[in-house]
């Protein structure tokens, strides 16, 4: 069974997910320290 498309659909999936938990990460870090300066 050679499903070729599907592969690549799997790494595509794949990048997507670590971008997004980079992306959430980053948000949930970056938010927060760039929001504390403004609320002290």
């Amino acid at each position: 069974m050679r499903n070729r498309p599907n592969r690549r659909k799997l790494r595509i999936l794949g990048i997507l997910l670590l971008v997004g938990l980079a992306y959430y990460i980053e948000t949930q870090t970056l938010g927060i320290t760039m929001l504390c300066p403004l609320y002290t």
